[in-house]
């Protein structure tokens, strides 16, 4: 679950930058999407705009993922519930988007990406 406790992302942290297989075969994170839960007292209860709050959540994880100088691939396999059973999640809960994380290769080579001007993308209609 995209963050569950900071302790899990701060095991994360740690787990990324002392694992020395993240140069060879990488890591995955599995983020899914919990659609409905249960109540303290035991009645079910929707989370409302379950999708969005995932998706915004993973921009942040992709950002940090950056930020800390490892490269990432989103992938989106359908179906996904497969991973359910994997990884011995409820039902309440649906796989949204997988990330492979690992260290850039040595000659990795990034394209220099300009951003446009706001003029170039804005056009006025009157």
């Amino acid at each position: 679950m995209a963050g569950r406790s900071k302790t899990n992302r701060h095991q994360l942290a740690k787990a990324v930058s002392r694992n020395s297989t993240l140069d060879r075969r990488g890591v995955r994170i599995v983020v899914s999407e919990e659609v409905s839960g249960l109540k303290t007292d035991g009645s079910p209860v929707k989370h409302y705009y379950a999708k969005a709050r995932v998706g915004i959540a993973c921009g942040l994880l992709i950002a940090a993922i950056q930020q800390m100088g490892l490269v990432s691939l989103t992938h989106t396999p359908s179906p996904m519930r497969f991973l359910n059973e994997i990884l011995k999640r409820p039902t309440h809960e649906r796989p949204f988007i997988r990330f492979p994380i690992r260290y850039p290769a040595k000659d990795a080579q990034v394209p220099n990406l300009q951003r446009k001007s706001f003029d170039e993308t804005v056009r006025w209609i009157e």
